[in-house]
């Protein structure tokens, strides 16, 4: 990523033709910030996306691929994992967010972790749902039961 990110003339000479070639337009690499954690989701799934057109890129230039199919493999496992957690974070940070949206967006986050059959999921969910176990008070169950009068 940092090869074609920091150059612009390998990037635009070498990798830009192969993706418009693809997909139509030119589409950039991304880069993590160490600050922000969901950067990590866009710019492993950017690099999914331009797997392609990175290789080829990579042969033209004389560099060796180190990654094979078992890594692209394991690297899609993360990106399956780690958007539902973008998906609650967002929902979390938003303005208008209450305990019960919090709670539902907690709820779909772990729905979704434990669909997905790799061990990487089924991993986060257990840790997610043990953590949040641990910190959730009786008020969340007594707010839930408020508001739609149910048990």
């Amino acid at each position: 990523m940092k090869l074609f990110k920091r150059s612009p003339t390998k990037n635009d000479a070498q990798l830009q033709p192969y993706v418009k070639q693809e997909f139509g337009q030119e589409i950039t690499l991304l880069l993590d910030c160490r600050t922000r954690w969901n950067s990590l989701v866009d710019m492993l799934s950017r690099f999914l996306q331009l797997h392609g057109p990175i290789q080829k890129a990579l042969i033209d230039l004389g560099k060796a691929c180190l990654i094979n199919d078992g890594d692209f493999t394991v690297l899609q496992e993360m990106v399956s994992c780690l958007e539902p957690l973008k998906l609650c974070m967002s929902a979390l940070c938003r303005r208008d967010t209450n305990l019960l949206s919090g709670e539902a967006a907690l709820n779909f986050c772990l729905i979704e972790l434990q669909k997905q059959n790799s061990e990487l999921a089924r991993t986060v969910a257990e840790v997610l749902g043990t953590r949040i176990q641990q910190r959730r008070k009786q008020h969340a169950g007594v707010l839930q039961y408020l508001h739609s009068n149910t048990a």
